[in-house]
């Protein structure tokens, strides 16, 4: 494969996406709900990530001049489509190979990852945009030094050598893309942490002190407002993040960590991990070159640490993101050295994957015999939310509150422009999402009767709680479940 065809995959897949993504029936899932609700007020970091995602929705809402779906999604698939031709320049500047930096591009683009979160908008679309971006930058500020070394006495011609305003120019891009990345999930700390192990471990991963400095100050600038914000907040997404990570114990749980491991197949694929493991096992026999050393420095270190995660308390499948922008090019290199069949049989496999889960977000409803909907969590929650508001005008009520967090974020969508208010149920504890901190119903400023939607039987000693009709969706994220909407003055709800 070209790099001319691999763009021009990149591109066909890109614009296949984005068009699917019209006939798209998916409800928003309930972080998407909650980034949207984000976005209609900028600031510089909200309850538990950064503010990049919601500044991104609202460029695209504000540019479509609208607040469906598919402007809040359309982001994804262009990011993803940017930063797979970003992969493909830093597996170039990496390995030296056109070839492999055509597979590496055509190969990210077509991740069953980076196919899910295609047709739904996450952090880590947009991380990994910028982290693609951090790894080019370090990797053309490893050239430079190289350069610089094979030509010392031409060092600072700006004809014969290697031109210092370019090394300035890549080590404030490098800053940028930190600073945008940490802007975008605390995850890019990945970067800087694998970069300067692969520096101690080989030279040809190193850039000049002064380059560092550089990128080290622009990144804090960059960065900075959102640590403001969170002290002004009291750490709020540093609290989220650390509650996260939940190291309360037992502190082994091996059954967790294969779970996450195999995940990963899934993730990338099974021919891309397989050559990553493959990879791993040449580099720990002393069997690899430089650039394969290189690789996967800059990303078994991520998959490691989250496997001891994973044993410790839990990981999530997606967590390893970052640890691809290298992992895709280092599974790319072996596969071209090793079993060059196994670039065309993983595109196959991951190519079906991406082509089908558009259309299958086009036709939610499809379903393995005897099962539910394949995306059943992305079902339901509309309708859903669209039966509480008839129930509240049926009874004459303009609030609605509820203490769980899907219902939340959707009844806040749905009903975006509504006569109805939706707010979080008072716990007087600390809050547990945005709705609790933003938007928690104060009995003492409004003691009216509301529409409260309970999980568990309501009493109240002070007022008889009016039942309605439970709600038992038969499809969708709340199937089987029951949720037991009451009619109740606003003075029970004081916690």
């Amino acid at each position: 494969m070209t790099q001319n065809r691999a763009m021009l995959l990149i591109v066909a897949l890109t614009v296949y996406r984005v068009l699917l993504l019209a006939f798209d029936r998916t409800d928003l899932f309930v972080d998407e709900a909650q980034y949207w609700m984000w976005s209609r007020d900028l600031a510089f970091g909200y309850f538990s990530k950064p503010p990049m995602i919601a500044w991104v929705i609202h460029l695209t809402t504000a540019l479509g001049g609208s607040d469906s779906r598919f402007w809040i999604r359309l982001s994804a698939p262009l990011v993803h489509g940017a930063t797979a031709a970003i992969v493909m320049a830093f597996a170039r500047a990496v390995t030296g190979s056109p070839r492999i930096a055509a597979w590496s591009g055509a190969s990210f683009v077509t991740l069953p990852g980076v196919a899910l979160s295609s047709v739904f908008v996450s952090t880590d679309t947009i991380l990994l945009f910028f982290y693609a971006l951090a790894a080019l930058a370090a990797a053309r500020l490893g050239l430079h030094l190289a350069a610089r070394r094979r030509t010392p006495a031409a060092s600072d011609d700006p004809v014969n050598g290697p031109r210092p305003a370019v090394g300035i120019a890549l080590a404030i891009g490098l800053g940028l893309a930190i600073g945008l990345g940490l802007l975008s999930k605390y995850a890019m700390l990945y970067f800087p942490a694998t970069a300067a192990l692969a520096a101690v471990v080989m030279p040809h991963a190193r850039m000049r002190r002064q380059h560092a400095a550089i990128a080290g100050l622009v990144a804090c600038l960059t960065v900075l407002p959102n640590l403001l914000w969170n002290a002004r907040h009291g750490g709020a997404t540093f609290r989220h993040t650390s509650d996260n990570i939940g190291w309360t114990g037992p502190y082994f749980h091996a059954d967790r960590a294969v779970e996450f491991l195999a995940a990963q197949f899934g993730v990338v694929g099974p021919v891309v991990f397989a050559a990553m493991i493959a990879a791993l096992s040449l580099v720990l026999r002393g069997r690899a070159g430089p650039s394969d050393r290189h690789l996967a420095l800059l990303s078994w270190p991520i998959v490691g640490l989250l496997v001891v995660q994973a044993l410790m308390s839990r990981a999530y499948a997606n967590w390893a993101a970052t640890a691809y922008v290298a992992g895709v090019v280092l599974a790319v290199a072996y596969l071209d050295a090793n079993w060059k069949k196994g670039l065309r049989i993983s595109l196959a496999v991951n190519g079906s994957v991406a082509l089908a889960l558009p259309l299958l977000c086009a036709f939610p409803q499809t379903h393995l015999p005897g099962q539910p909907p394949i995306l059943n969590r992305y079902l339901g929650r509309s309708a859903l939310s669209l039966s509480l508001a008839a129930q509240a005008r049926a009874e004459g009520l303009t609030t609605i509150v509820a203490d769980n967090r899907d219902v939340l974020a959707d009844l806040v969508y749905t009903l975006r422009g509504s006569e109805i208010a939706v707010r979080a149920r008072p716990t007087g504890t600390a809050p547990r999402n945005s709705y609790e901190q933003d938007m928690t119903y104060d009995p003492s400023q409004d003691a009216a009767r509301v529409l409260l939607v309970a999980e568990v039987p309501l009493a109240c000693p002070s007022d008889t709680p009016v039942a309605l009709p439970p709600i038992r969706p038969e499809n969708g994220f709340m199937a089987n479940r029951a949720l037991l909407p009451y009619v109740v003055d606003g003075r029970c709800l004081t916690p």
